[in-house]
């Protein structure tokens, strides 16, 4: 996936790689323009404390309720209300799955032993990625330590408790086991991962879109049926959600938050080199990882492309600056971007005739 060879940009006309470049520098230099600061609540700065409530706290006192043997949607309303979260619309609450899969755990040791298992398991099948291509030894030590940046969503305060970051793992894992002639591991654990969160969908519908494209009839009508299975799914906990809400409850506001482009690149902070860097360079690496994605040889680094283009174009209306959150799901895979950018931007300024 991360071989250096020759990318989609390098056949390219002219006018197209230019018109590439040229959007890159515009979505670099607009954050950077006077305009007003997007604020993101409950956000921890240096020298802040946290928020004396998080959503972490609230699913992990649900969880502690079913396994004292509370229905789950009792314990949901219960808490909710208890922390002061609203009850309504009823998208507000979380599908079960999370928390009845780390209740029959149990113990958090084993809930965070398998967190930690999906880590490892995308460190080892990466690394097999980078050895089948042929990748030197300090190459593939660089391009773990890169991936890592994505992944540091583990460690997260209460990040067992966070329904985006089991999503973006298992999404992360099924992209990576993804053959064309071995695909069934894929679809299940991108099924796991839209039914512990819902708005992981947009992966089955880009992985179902590439098999009708490519012509894989089997594989297609399996991606189509996972995002019916999670629709069916959504559509049932919605209904049984909706009776949760008693006057006086708290109302959520809606989620048409269009936050723009400073929005989407807040929702990249979630990587912990980012993070910390000011807006244009975010802006910056979010181009180069797409573009990095985009122009590789590799089915499924383009797949993973079409994601966080999605997610990203996505965020530009959708999402409230309380939201950020949100691009937890694409954290793990952005990173593969950067480590195919050069290749990336090399074609695209020889086809541009820059060089």
């Amino acid at each position: 996936m991360t071989r250096p060879q020759k990318t989609l940009y390098a056949g390219i006309p002219a006018w197209t790689s230019r018109a590439l470049l040229t959007l890159v520098l515009l979505l670099t230099i607009l954050p950077a323009l006077p305009h007003q600061p997007l604020y993101i609540p409950g956000e921890k700065q240096w020298g802040v404390s946290g928020p004396q409530k998080s959503d972490a706290m609230l699913y992990r006192k649900i969880v502690a309720d079913v396994i004292h043997g509370r229905g789950y949607y009792e314990a949901a309303a219960a808490e909710h209300r208890a922390l002061q979260y609203p009850t309504s619309p009823p998208q507000v609450f979380r599908l079960p799955t999370l928390t009845w899969m780390l209740a029959g755990l149990h113990f958090y040791a084993l809930q965070l032993a398998l967190l930690l298992g999906l880590y490892g398991a995308i460190i080892i099948l990466f690394y097999r990625e980078l050895l089948a291509a042929q990748v030197s030894f300090p190459g593939r030590m660089a391009s773990i330590v890169t991936a890592a940046t994505g992944l540091s969503i583990v460690g997260v305060s209460g990040s067992v408790y966070w329904h985006e970051v089991w999503a973006a793992l298992l999404m992360a894992v099924s992209l990576l086991s993804y053959r064309a002639a071995r695909w069934w591991p894929s679809v299940l654990l991108g099924l796991l991962a839209c039914l512990i969160r819902e708005i992981a969908t947009p992966y089955l519908l880009v992985m179902a879109g590439f098999a009708l494209y490519e012509k894989r009839r089997a594989q297609s009508a399996a991606w189509l049926g996972a995002v019916f299975l999670v629709m069916a799914a959504f559509i049932t906990h919605v209904h049984m959600a909706a009776s949760l809400y008693r006057p006086g409850d708290i109302v959520s506001p809606g989620w048409l938050g269009l936050g723009g482009w400073d929005f989407a690149i807040a929702t990249a902070k979630w990587n912990i080199v980012l993070h910390a860097l000011a807006y244009p360079l975010i802006a910056l690496a979010l181009c180069l990882g797409v573009m990095g994605l985009a122009g590789a040889g590799d089915g499924r680094a383009r797949r993973a492309a079409l994601i966080v283009a999605g997610y990203l174009m996505g965020f530009l209306v959708v999402g409230r600056p309380d939201n950020y959150y949100w691009g937890v799901l694409y954290a793990p895979l952005l990173p593969l971007g950067f480590l195919l950018a050069p290749a990336a931007l090399r074609d695209l300024f020889r086809a541009a005739r820059i060089t």
